[in-house]
C-alpha cells in the first residue's frame, strides 16, 4: 500500500483535488490529510504575539536552527502589501528592521514546524508527501523533513487552464512551479491540448469580461500585472525587485518614451487575496500616472475581457505570469521580466526595463511567434499538459506518476502522444503536423489551428479550403494581427 500524506488541508482537500482523494477507492492507496493547526497554516505572514501564545509557540523553540530563505517568502507576502500602503520601499533588510516583530515571529513559527513536522515524522511513517506550491512557512518545514528522510515530495500547482494542475517531483523544497523549467524539451504535439484550451476556466482570472476596445491611433503595448505578494514574484530569483509596482512603474516611465499606446491589465484577485483585499496595483498606478501627467498615455483595466485585449495587442510583457503563455495562443511573444517555467522554450523574450526600447523600436509592428517558435509552444503546451499536469477526471495518470512514472509513459495516454515533425509549404509557413501514427486527412485534422477559428465542421472545412488555395490571402483576412502581419510578409500574391 502506497502511504502518502499531505501537510496542506487548505490547499489539498476534495474540493480542489478530489482525484487524490478518489484514488483511496480504486487502488491500495492510504492518503492522510493533516487537518490540525489550519488557523496557523491560514495566516500568510500574519503571526501576532496573541496568536503566537494561544498556539503555545513560545522561546522553547528559539534554540531551533532554520533557513532565514525559508521562511522570508511569506514575511514579505504580509508586509510588501503594508509597505507599499505607507510608500516605503520594498528593500528586504530594510523591512526586516522597520517590521523586526513580524520578522522575528515568522522565524519563531518556522522553528515551531520544524519541531513539530519532526516529531510528526517520527510517530507517522509516508511513501511520498503532497503538498501545494511549497512557499509558506508550514510546507517548507514539512518539504524540508521528508525529504531528510527519503520521503518523496510532490508539488501541485494550478495551471492557468483552470481546471488542470501540474504535479511535480522534487528532490528539492521548491520556491514555485519554475521547478518545472527543469523536465527535458518536450518533442510532442498533442491534438487533445486545443481542447484543454477551449474549455478554460480559471476562477482567479476569467477570461470573459467587459468589453473592452483600445483606441488603435497607435500600436498597443499590453502588460499583464501579477498579484503584488505573489509567491511567484516573492520567490523568483532572477526578478531583482520584489515590489512589482515599481517595475511596473519603471515600464510605464520607459515605454512612454515612445509613441505607442499603453495597456496596464490589472490582477482582479487582488481584491480577494489575504493580505491585500483591494486593488492595491490599480490604486498605485492609478495615483502614479496623475503625478506624472501620463493618463493619456496609459489605460490602466481590471475586469475585462483579457482574450479582447490580446486580439488588439502589438506586444505583451509580464514579470513571470502563466498568462504569458495565453498570449502565445494568440501569435504574440510574450516579454519576460522575470524567470518563468516555460522560460527555456524559445518562444518567449527575456528582458529587463532597458531592453524594452530597443526590442520593441526593432519590431515596430509588433511582436509576434514565427512559425517555428509557435510550433515550440505547442509542443511545450502539449508537454505540460499530456506529461506534467492532469485534472480531477484523470484518476489512472496521477496513479500512474505515483507509482513512479511519468505521465507520458503511461499507456492509456502514451497513444495520445504524437511525435511531430514540422512540415512546411515552399514560402516556410506551417501547413501540417506529421505524426508516426497515420490518420485520414492528416493534414486537416492535425494541422495547427489558432484557437479563434470555429470547432463547427463546416467552417473550419471552408477556412481549410481557403488556406490551401491562397495562404496569404487568407492569413490578410484574418481578425487576428498576428495572422495578418505573417499575411504581409508572406511573398505572392494576394
Amino acid at each position: 500500500m502506497i502511504r502518502i500524506f499531505t501537510p496542506d488541508n487548505v490547499h489539498i482537500n476534495k474540493k480542489n483535488f478530489c482525484a487524490l482523494f478518489e484514488l483511496q477507492d480504486k487502488h491500495l492507496i492510504s492518503l492522510e490529510s493533516h487537518s490540525e493547526l489550519t488557523a496557523l497554516k491560514l495566516r500568510e505572514g500574519d503571526y501576532s504575539d496573541q496568536l503566537l501564545s494561544s498556539n503555545h509557540i513560545d522561546a522553547r523553540y528559539e534554540s531551533i536552527q532554520v533557513d532565514e530563505d525559508d521562511v522570508l517568502p511569506e514575511f514579505l507576502n504580509f508586509i510588501i502589501p503594508a509597505a507599499i500602503r505607507n510608500n516605503e520601499t520594498t528593500e528586504i533588510e530594510f523591512l526586516k528592521k522597520k517590521y523586526l516583530r513580524h520578522w522575528e515571529n515568522c522565524k519563531l513559527v518556522a522553528k515551531f514546524w520544524k519541531a513539530y513536522w519532526a516529531n510528526y515524522f517520527e510517530i507517522n511513517s509516508y511513501d511520498l508527501i503532497v503538498v501545494f506550491s511549497g512557499c509558506r512557512i508550514y510546507q517548507k518545514m514539512a518539504l524540508n523533513l521528508a525529504i531528510e528522510k527519503g520521503i518523496k515530495c510532490f508539488t501541485t500547482e494550478h495551471l492557468f487552464t483552470g481546471n488542470e494542475f501540474f504535479f511535480v517531483e522534487n528532490d528539492i523544497a521548491p520556491n514555485n512551479i519554475s521547478y518545472i523549467k527543469n523536465i527535458n524539451a518536450f518533442k510532442y504535439y498533442w491534438p487533445d491540448a486545443e481542447k484543454i484550451l477551449a474549455r478554460k476556466n480559471n476562477k482567479n482570472v476569467k477570461s470573459s469580461g467587459v468589453a473592452t476596445y483600445i483606441a488603435k491611433d497607435r500600436p498597443v503595448a499590453l502588460i499583464l500585472g501579477q498579484v503584488v505578494n505573489d509567491y511567484s514574484i516573492l520567490c523568483n530569483k532572477t526578478f531583482n525587485k520584489l515590489s512589482a509596482i515599481q517595475v511596473y512603474k519603471d515600464v510605464i516611465k520607459k515605454l512612454a518614451e515612445l509613441d505607442i499606446k499603453i495597456v496596464f491589465k490589472a490582477h482582479p484577485y487582488e481584491n480577494e487575496k489575504i493580505n491585500i483585499r483591494e486593488s492595491l496595483t490599480k490604486n498605485a498606478l492609478t495615483k502614479y500616472l496623475n503625478d506624472n501627467d501620463l493618463n493619456d498615455r496609459v489605460e490602466i483595466v481590471e475586469n475585462v475581457n483579457l482574450e479582447l485585449l490580446y486580439e488588439q495587442a502589438n506586444w505583451v510583457i509580464t514579470i513571470c505570469s502563466q498568462s504569458g503563455l495565453e498570449a502565445c495562443e494568440w501569435g504574440l511573444k510574450p516579454i519576460l521580466l522575470g524567470s518563468a517555467f516555460y522560460d527555456s522554450y524559445g518562444f518567449t523574450e527575456t528582458a529587463n526595463v532597458n531592453d524594452l526600447i530597443p526590442l520593441i523600436r526593432g519590431n515596430l509592428d509588433g511582436l509576434y511567434l514565427n512559425p517555428d517558435e509557435f510550433l515550440r509552444y505547442r509542443q511545450f503546451l502539449s508537454g505540460l499538459l499530456l506529461g506534467y499536469s492532469c485534472n480531477n477526471k484523470e484518476i489512472e495518470k496521477i496513479y500512474s506518476y505515483l507509482q513512479g512514472g511519468d505521465f507520458t509513459n503511461a499507456n492509456i495516454y502514451k497513444e495520445k502522444a504524437l511525435v511531430a515533425d514540422l512540415v512546411t509549404n515552399n514560402e516556410g509557413k506551417i501547413k501540417a503536423i506529421k505524426t508516426k501514427k497515420e490518420t485520414k486527412s492528416t493534414d486537416a485534422k492535425n494541422n495547427i489551428k489558432h484557437p479563434l477559428q470555429s470547432e463547427k465542421m463546416s467552417r473550419r472545412q471552408r477556412l481549410w479550403r481557403k488556406f490551401k488555395k491562397s495562404p496569404k490571402l487568407y492569413l490578410e483576412d484574418s481578425k487576428i494581427g498576428f495572422f495578418r502581419f505573417l499575411g504581409k510578409h508572406l511573398p505572392g500574391k494576394s
